[in-house]
């Protein structure tokens, strides 16, 4: 287990854990939606299998069309340990963009929320996908599926806190989309195989 100390992985990021799988990742932002007042005062289970379930059932229906590009990425297979937990330092940010077109975090602008966020930071991983070649690599960019504010709030403070984030490796880049006027324009690829 990778928990035990942080290390410089694959990835070039700060690894903190890479014994995670992908229902670790949905699960717990399932339970991060849970904390927004839409939700209400439901119960989460004190048990640890019922509150993977529930975060998990959370997430799937609260955010259906980013998990339904996260699966077209084809995350890899539990044994090739499917996820990792990482420590975004400032020369990490070239390499992070966000799913919606695809502009770089630099260039998505501030709102209200951000600044609200830099004067009250949220530690809450954010959370995105990675593609990942057959030799097990990283290649492409860090894409933010959840979790913009806090990545654009960490990069207006001048970083000055860490930035937990969890990857979801995948076989493909993420379907991206760009939103025009009131139509949403999805770029679905061909699949080469």
């Amino acid at each position: 287990m990778e928990r035990a100390r942080a290390r410089r992985g694959d990835t070039g990021m700060i690894v903190l854990d890479s014994s995670i799988h992908l229902p670790d990742v949905l699960a717990a932002w399932g339970l991060r939606e849970l904390k927004k007042p839409q939700y209400g005062a439901i119960q989460i289970p004190l048990d640890q299998a019922g509150r993977a379930v529930l975060g998990v059932d959370t997430v799937l229906r609260h955010v259906p069309d980013l998990i339904a590009r996260i699966l077209l990425a084809e995350p890899l297979d539990p044994v090739e340990s499917g996820a990792l937990r990482v420590r975004l330092e400032p020369r990490d940010t070239p390499n992070v963009i966000l799913y919606r077109g695809g502009i770089s975090l630099a260039d998505w602008p501030s709102d209200a929320h951000v600044e609200h966020l830099i004067k009250n930071p949220n530690p809450d991983p954010i959370v995105g996908t990675m593609q990942f070649g057959q030799d097990r690599q990283p290649m492409g960019p860090f894409v933010i599926f959840d979790g913009f504010h806090r990545a654009k709030a960490w990069l207006m403070s001048g970083f000055s806190r860490p930035l937990i984030a969890e990857i979801i490796k995948t076989k493909r880049p993420p379907v991206m989309s760009v939103k025009i006027g009131r139509r949403l324009i999805v770029d679905i690829e061909e699949d080469p195989r």
